[in-house]
């Protein structure tokens, strides 16, 4: 069906387009593209995966069609959902961590299993208030029981991690911080619906044999 559609409506991705994904995809893994690709081909993965990317840009696009002219949040709906999901938004006050840097993210993850000193890894004491920290980084430490390492975040210039030494106090993060992104949960919630939907009433106006 999503094959069906994507061809109903001349949906098309080019070559440039797959190739800033698999740029992406590269800086995630912290490589460069050329790097990236050597890689692939070296594992006979590398048309698998620009199938794979082309594919997923092709849907992606086909649900942004689907979904732009019924998609609407209002400022009612963020006020509500935030009032009715107070805890969410419970934070610390302030937080004590140690912060590792590395320009190797599998030095970080060895520093998980082994915590001692190592001279290619940086580290420093930081204490937080929850209002100089980044909306990000604040929801990672939310989730970060005490005495445990934060996931390795890729931060453009090279890799870091916390581990979660002492939080103290108690607050909640004000509206206006967390408007957006309370928006763009309703937002995907509201996506799902809206294309779980339209595909259920596809389906049910389709002619499907199915051979056992």
């Amino acid at each position: 069906l999503i094959q069906s559609e994507i061809k109903k409506r001349g949906i098309e991705v080019d070559d440039f387009e797959v190739e800033n994904a698999m740029e992406k995809l590269a800086k995630q893994n912290g490589l460069s593209l050329f790097e990236f690709k050597n890689i692939l081909m070296q594992r006979g993965q590398y048309k698998e995966l620009k199938e794979k990317l082309k594919n997923d840009l092709l849907k992606r696009k086909l649900f942004n069609e689907i979904v732009q002219t019924k998609l609407r949040i209002d400022d009612n709906e963020i006020k509500n959902y935030y009032e009715n999901h107070k805890d969410e938004f419970k934070i610390f006050k302030t937080i004590q961590v140690t912060k590792y840097s590395a320009n190797n993210k599998k030095l970080l993850e060895d520093i998980k299993q082994n915590p001692l000193t190592n001279l290619n890894v940086k580290t420093s004491n930081e204490v937080y208030e929850y209002n100089e920290l980044p909306l990000g980084l604040l929801f990672l430490f939310k989730q970060t029981k005490v005495g445990e390492f934060t996931s390795v975040i890729n931060d453009g210039l090279g890799y870091t991690m916390y581990y979660v030494a002492r939080k103290d106090g108690k607050v909640y993060i004000p509206f206006d911080k967390v408007k957006n992104a309370i928006a763009n949960k309703l937002a995907a919630q509201k996506r799902e619906m809206i294309l779980k939907n339209y595909f259920a009433k596809l389906k049910n106006r389709a002619y499907i044999k199915i051979f056992n």
